[in-house]
């Protein structure tokens, strides 16, 4: 519902000592009365293509959430991801009261498939050893630009 605001968002914070944004998607869950309605993949792609635009070209390391992350989220590769979902099979997610919730901390009624947290695309992204390569040599080459530019 907020998705128009993300420049401002971030424009409101950069000057007041935050070192970085993250952002997440919403998840649906089944049998909450959500005020969220999935936006559906095309909006979805459209958001997170604002997201890489203001990360490359504007904001850069503001925005927290690695390139290679964000790509991941959206609808060409995010299900490949869900699908075989690394965070469910390594970390737990300890409930009120000490239960465990499964399959991760959405709970058992989240829709996997439609998942917008970031931590199963961050993970993913460092399983892939080439692709998190790829990541560093390219901030280095923003942080060596950035000293030559001083």
């Amino acid at each position: 519902m907020n998705y128009q605001d993300i420049e401002y968002f971030i424009e409101e914070r950069k000057d007041v000592g935050v070192r970085r944004c993250l952002f997440k998607k919403y998840t649906p869950v089944r049998g909450l009365k959500n005020d969220e309605p999935w936006t559906g993949w095309e909006l979805r792609d459209a958001i997170l293509g604002n997201l890489l635009r203001l990360k490359e070209k504007k904001y850069g390391d503001f925005i927290g959430m690695p390139i290679v992350v964000l790509k991941l989220t959206k609808s060409d590769r995010c299900k490949e991801v869900t699908r075989n979902c690394i965070f469910k099979e390594v970390a737990f997610c300890p409930a009120p009261y000490g239960r465990i919730k499964k399959p991760c901390m959405m709970g058992p009624q989240a829709d996997c498939l439609r998942c917008g947290c970031m931590l199963p695309f961050h993970m993913w992204a460092l399983e892939d050893k080439c692709l998190m390569a790829r990541e560093l040599l390219m901030l280095l080459k923003r942080k060596i630009g950035k000293k030559v530019l001083q």
